[in-house]
């Protein structure tokens, strides 16, 4: 049966449904075509770790701050870096800032400034992964190194010296990102990261070495034996992976075989201890199930016997002189002869002061010519009073001398 052709009126209602269907497309196509995101300076990175060098940063002011649906707030509180007088241990408990990040849009950046004590130069590192170096007191941080939602900052002194970091604030930039400075790679015969997918097979991750001060402080309480680095980070993320870290081989087996490792846990942030499951003797390495995406270090932890135990607890008081077991005993000297050829001996014995300060003080005091065997003398702390009593005999008697 033949269909029956569609009217003028039907064909032109049809392409005006068409139209009002595609126009949001064609709209947003043409916003795309005016605003040329491709010659954006914010380009993605692919594993999003290696930028380009960090221009000095430039002056607050100079800094545009636009409007954007992007919003970015989080809390402030003060960072002590290097062994601060406050932060004695050097726990990274306070080093850790969190930051939220809502309507994360990649044609904008993030500015991150904050004021320190001194002039050093301190490291950001954003979300576990990006490294910055500030030589000022403000970073720009492209949006390919944040998320949506929870974002964290780690601040790490350069040269390991006291700095106080406060004030420290967030917001939306036009401005031109900084890049993030470029990482070493780590070496697998001192450093390997394995994680394992879904077919039970295992593939090897980016892995980078890292230097002091693009890590998470080490406390005191722990003494970093790892080799050929600080520390280790891994680029795989949302998932556990296997990680062997080198150990220095001057140690004995006894203490390969105390050897930990450590990971960064980003939600408590403090270092944490897994569990080693296997140690290689021959190559120095330990072997553990870790998180990804985070650093990771081998440790001894210190003891009292350790070396460095002055510095596990730095209140303690190391110029102390040892105690002997003699000390406060009084010796009892041999007897002495006065003139009348009397052998005479005594021994004074200690007590703690009285009431209004009454300090008795007895003397157990011996003589051959007396009629007691022993004599044990009382003698007063008041200048015009001194009695004996007199021990051995069927009666007590007093003696008093003004």
């Amino acid at each position: 049966m033949k269909q029956p052709t569609p009217s003028i009126l039907e064909r032109l209602s049809a392409i005006i449904t068409i139209l009002i269907f595609l126009l949001p497309d064609v709209s947003a196509s043409a916003h795309a075509l005016m605003e040329r995101p491709w010659r954006s300076t914010h380009s993605v990175h692919p594993h999003n770790i290696e930028y380009t060098g960090l221009p000095t940063t430039p002056a607050l002011s100079e800094i545009p701050v636009v409007e954007s649906p992007m919003r970015i707030s989080g809390g402030s509180h003060m960072v002590l870096l290097g062994g601060h007088p406050s932060d004695a241990l050097n726990k990274p408990v306070d080093d850790v800032v969190e930051f939220e990040v809502l309507n994360l849009d990649m044609t904008q950046s993030a500015r991150i400034s904050f004021h320190k004590s001194t002039s050093e130069t301190v490291g950001l590192t954003i979300n576990g992964q990006h490294f910055f170096e500030v030589v000022g007191t403000s970073a720009v941080v492209p949006s390919a190194c944040l998320m949506e939602g929870t974002n964290t900052v780690l601040f790490a002194s350069q040269l390991g010296h006291p700095v106080a970091i406060t004030d420290v604030q967030f917001d939306v930039t036009a401005a031109e990102a900084h890049g993030a400075s470029v990482l070493a790679s780590a070496l697998e015969s001192n450093f390997i990261a394995n994680a394992f997918e879904s077919d039970n097979t295992s593939s090897s991750d980016l892995s980078f070495a890292l230097k002091s001060y693009q890590t998470a402080a080490i406390p005191l309480s722990l003494s970093n034996i790892t080799r050929g680095a600080t520390a280790y980070r891994s680029a795989a993320s949302d998932k556990v992976i296997t990680v062997k870290i080198g150990v220095q081989r001057t140690l004995g087996q006894s203490q390969l075989r105390e050897a930990q490792v450590m990971y960064f846990d980003y939600t408590s942030h403090s270092w944490q201890k897994a569990f080693v499951k296997e140690v290689d003797h021959e190559n120095f390495m330990v072997e553990a199930d870790v998180p990804g995406g985070t650093d990771y270090f081998a440790a001894l932890i210190k003891t009292p016997e350790m070396p460095e135990a002055a510095a596990f607890m730095p209140t303690a008081i190391s110029d102390l002189e040892p105690k002997t077991p003699a000390e406060g005993i009084t010796l009892i000297q041999p007897p002495t002869a006065n003139q009348q050829g009397d052998a005479i001996v005594s021994y004074p014995l200690s007590l703690p002061p009285g009431r209004q300060g009454m300090a008795p003080q007895l003397v157990l005091s011996y003589s051959s010519s007396g009629g007691e065997l022993v004599r044990l003398w009382v003698e007063h702390s008041h200048p015009k009073h001194q009695c004996g009593h007199p021990l051995g005999s069927a009666h007590l008697r007093s003696k008093f001398r003004n």
